[in-house]
């Protein structure tokens, strides 16, 4: 069964809204039976535009990154969900490392090469596409309280933004 874990950074409540994403995600992903860890990390990272970050640490285990700088609860499960997508692209063998080079079914790209196109990288793109879908689902997933909370406490990250860009967060 895939399990989610957390940093001393995050709060009791958090961990409870992120673990039932976490779980709505795998099973969306079909990756809920995988036998596998993921471990969630807040770091600080300077580009804020930079929102997260996932390496596999063994065949089984994976360690995902939320950028602190900015950090709001529904952004959050947003960034969680993408990283799932490259978990399970790991677990379906479509996504591998080597030698410093990602492999994505079989055609190998090199650091450079990811760092210059990231957006354009057959693995990025499909995160890209499902996240929107996978956030949906995760937050349809929630108890309509905790789906409060999560709007509540992410409000601020909002402040001064047009309703129109709003709208991609909220179900």
């Amino acid at each position: 069964m895939a399990t989610i874990l957390f940093d001393d950074d995050f709060t009791a409540k958090e961990r409870v809204i992120l673990s039932k994403t976490f779980k709505a995600n795998c099973e969306r992903l079909n990756i809920a039976k995988h036998d596998c860890t993921v471990s969630v990390r807040r770091v600080h990272m300077d580009n804020k535009n930079r929102l997260g970050a996932m390496t596999q640490l063994a065949p089984d285990q994976f360690l995902v990154i939320l950028n602190t700088k900015a950090f709001n609860l529904l952004e959050g499960i947003s960034v969680l969900g993408h990283e799932m997508v490259h978990v399970a692209q790991y677990l379906r063998g479509d996504l591998a490392d080597d030698k410093g080079n990602c492999v994505w079914q079989g055609e190998a790209f090199s650091s450079l090469t990811c760092q210059m196109f990231y957006k354009d990288l057959p693995w990025e793109k499909e995160a890209f596409e499902l996240q929107p879908k996978l956030h949906k689902h995760a937050l349809d997933a929630l108890p309509h309280a905790e789906l409060g909370h999560v709007i509540d406490v992410s409000r601020f990250a909002f402040e001064g933004v047009e309703k129109r860009h709003v709208k991609r967060f909220l179900p």
